[in-house]
């Protein structure tokens, strides 16, 4: 169904702004169905009180799972910034473009410089977007360094971002052992299949996502300065949970 519907979207002619909005919509719809069905409890923490703010944010979080898009789908419905190898990952890849997911080149200079200028548009539109620094899953036990040329999109621009951290906690009613992580987490030579086999084995899944204060550019910051100011406090709120 989320398939028919996000397809019928996309080839409508009404512009990339209405267009996305309907697909955000189905987005948290479906993301929200999901959860109840996988039964993932997510307790939302901090700064709760910016998720109901109409003027758009750029969430720039933590990354570990494929699970992380359908927990802030659930919350914040935005469309999500990635690498462009996940556009050919089966299944992901797929469901990733049904989404509307803009997809990067880091390797391409070329390429990355449309990348960037599309990112400003969407942003210019009022469209939230998500970007994931670190450029990759994380084992979801630590976080990693943040990568910065895709902020090239947001310097001399006053851009209000949106910290947000989260953590797998409990599987099954149990703090997470040292191989539960693993089939939360999707990171590496993962492939997806066995892996969602793995994580659905789990009778209910418990999550933090902490919202923290907004971070205002004012058009001022450099992309690394945006980095390390999202980093610094992603990681403080990770690392006291």
């Amino acid at each position: 169904e989320y398939a028919f519907r996000s397809s019928l979207i996309h080839l409508r002619r009404e512009g990339v702004k209405k267009n996305s909005h309907l697909l955000l919509a189905l987005f948290q719809s479906t993301s929200r169905r999901l959860l109840r069905a996988l039964d993932v409890e997510v307790a939302l923490l901090g700064r709760t009180d910016l998720l109901s703010r109409k003027s758009p944010y750029l969430i720039i979080g933590n990354h570990s799972s494929y699970l992380d898009m359908v927990i802030l789908g659930a919350e914040y419905p935005c469309l999500f910034v990635s690498s462009l190898e996940r556009r050919d990952d089966g299944a992901i890849g797929r469901i990733a473009q049904l989404a509307g997911t803009i997809f990067v080149d880091r390797q391409d200079r070329k390429r990355l410089r449309g990348d960037i200028n599309s990112i400003a548009s969407h942003l210019a539109a009022g469209i939230p977007l998500c970007l994931y620094p670190e450029g990759t899953t994380s084992n979801g036990r630590k976080i990693l360094p943040f990568k910065s040329s895709l902020l090239h999109a947001i310097e001399a621009r006053d851009v209000d971002i949106l910290p947000v951290c989260l953590r797998y906690t409990h599987a099954d009613g149990k703090a997470l052992a040292a191989d539960d992580f693993d089939a939360i987490a999707w990171y590496g030579e993962m492939e997806f299949f066995p892996h969602f086999r793995r994580l659905i084995k789990f009778s209910s899944i418990r999550a933090e996502l902490r919202i923290l204060d907004p971070i205002r550019t004012h058009g001022e910051l450099g992309r690394k300065e945006i980095a390390n100011a999202a980093r610094e406090v992603i990681e403080k709120a990770f690392q006291a949970s």
